[in-house]
Order: structure tokens, then sequence, then C-alpha cells
């Protein structure tokens, strides 16, 4: 019955601007309730019923509202406590193999040095809020990088072999903070779980049934096509202010082309067509008036030697 008022509030903000809204196929009757007998417990009744049905039907509104509207659930708080308790689980699974930092100190403060030029020069709302905390897992098999809400990043040793250059490591990374910055996750995560198992996260938090399911989730979480052109277009942005290639991801996607996406079957399965991909990094380029012509390909191919 808790969760059928909170739908109830929820359902008074989502339709109060709609002037198609639910009060035109809802119409709240009055009960006749009589102050005796038997026709006091039949109002009782009566108006349970009625109070059940409409709520019924307000729900289900609500959840059909829900797919049309571009709405995020989740507080700036809810992305920081997801995305440490992800890192968390990354580090204390035997299924993911950290490098450590301790004792691969060169690789992290390269990585290190490409984040904080991203961050210097992208227009970045959650900069000082989020961790942007950078996580080296060894699989070289793994052509992928991912940054979970609140900017925790993980990189795979497989792209950083797979990448020929500075910028192209640069263009990914811009790509995956601008997943994080844009809160793509959570985002997506509205969509995709529904509002009875969001309801219960956000009245319980870790406490919920679901935590579990929604941190699950992160792991193995594809973005709608919608959202990975925007986090080019974020890419592309983040790197136009600095002296690298500003559409230096487009030389991924170049590879996977040449390669005619063996590689990289699963990732190109939810994502834009790559020669789309390449032909929007370079016309945004083009539209942003990026100058950036350095790739650092040398450098690269040195750090590439301390990853394997």
């Amino acid at each position: 019955m808790r969760n059928i008022f909170v739908l109830l509030l929820i359902s008074i903000a989502v339709f109060s601007c709609d002037e198609n809204s639910s009060n035109q196929d809802i119409k709240n009757e009055p009960v006749q309730v009589e102050e005796e007998g038997e026709n006091f417990m039949q109002g009782i009744k009566d108006l349970g019923r009625k109070t059940i049905e409409q709520g019924q039907k307000l729900s289900k509104k609500v959840k059909e509202k829900w797919k049309k509207v571009e709405i995020n659930g989740f507080s700036i708080e809810d992305d920081i406590k997801m995305g440490k308790q992800l890192y968390d689980e990354i580090h204390a699974s035997s299924e993911y193999k950290v490098i450590s930092e301790k004792n691969n100190g060169k690789l992290y403060e390269y990585i290190e040095n490409i984040k904080q030029t991203i961050l210097s020069n992208g227009n970045f709302k959650y900069k000082e809020q989020f961790e942007w905390k950078i996580t080296i897992l060894e699989d070289d098999k793994t052509i992928n990088a991912f940054c979970a809400p609140g900017g925790y990043i993980f990189i795979y040793t497989g792209i950083i072999q797979y990448l020929d250059n500075e910028a192209e490591l640069a263009g990914v990374l811009a790509h995956e903070m601008g997943h994080a910055e844009r809160r793509h996750g959570t985002r997506q995560l509205t969509k995709a779980l529904g509002i009875q198992i969001l309801l219960d996260f956000i009245m319980r938090g870790k406490n919920s049934d679901y935590f579990k399911q929604v941190i699950g989730g992160l792991i193995n979480l594809r973005y709608s096509r919608s959202y990975e052109r925007e986090a080019d277009e974020c890419s592309v942005e983040y790197l136009c202010k600095t002296d690298y290639e500003s559409d230096g991801a487009a030389g991924f996607f170049e590879k996977i082309v040449e390669e005619k996406g063996n590689q990289s079957a699963e990732l190109l399965s939810t994502h834009p067509d790559p020669e789309e991909r390449i032909s929007n990094f370079k016309s945004l380029k083009k539209e942003m008036n990026c100058q950036g012509k350095s790739s650092y390909a040398e450098r690269y191919r040195k750090i590439k030697k301390l990853a394997i």
C-alpha cells in the first residue's frame, strides 16, 4: 500500500503541468457515506475500492509517462555512492585483476596527466564533486574502458595496447568521462529498472532488495545510441582547447573499420555505426574550430611497453 501512496504523490507532480492529464480520465466521484449502520460500512468499502482503482490507473499512467520523459531518478549523491560501491567491488573481486598503482606508478601517472588535461580544458559541471579516479585492469583481450557514475574510470590494458597514439587514448578517455559527466549511467538505469525498483532503491538505499541489482547493472550497462553520440560530442569538446587532435577517438573506430569490427562485435551491436561516428568526430572538430594537431605517438609507444 505504501508504494501506491508514493505513486499517487509522484503522479501529482508528473501530471500537474499536463493539460491532458489524468484529471480528464479519472473522476473523483463523491461517495455517499451514512454515519451509521450498513450504509457506513459499504461507503468505506466503496471508498477503498475507488482509491485502489484510481491508484492503479495513476500507476499505469506514470509508467507510460516514465517511458517518454527523459528524467534521472537518482541524485548526484547516488551517482557517487554507486560508483564507489562498484569501485570497491571490482577491487575486492578475484574476477578482475587490478594493476597496482604502487607498483606501476609511471603508467598511472601517464594516464592521470591525460585525465587532468581533459578536466582542465573541458566544461565539467561535476569536476569538483566527482572522484575521477583511475583504475587499470590487466586484460589484454578486452578492448574497453568505462567510467562509472561519480567519475570512477576503468581502463583495460587491452585498449591501451590496441590504440596507436596518445590522442586516441585521450579521445576514448574523454568519451567515457563524458558519460559520467552527463550522468548517462543513472539516466539509463532510470529507464531500464522501472519505477517500482527505483522507488525501492530511493526509499531504502543500500537496504533495498534491488541495490545489488542496480550495482550489477552498472558493469554490463549498454548505453543508448543517443548517449553514445552525446559522449562523442563531449570527447571532441573536452579536447578542443588542448594540443591534442580533438577527433582522436576517431582513430579507434578507423581501426575497427579496417578490421571489419572482428575484435569489437559486442561493442558495435549497441553503438552507432563506426563510419558514422568517424564522420561525426571530424565534423565536430571542424564546427568547434579545434586547432590541436598533436598525437604523441612516440611517447605512447613507450608507455604501451609498461602496460604489457
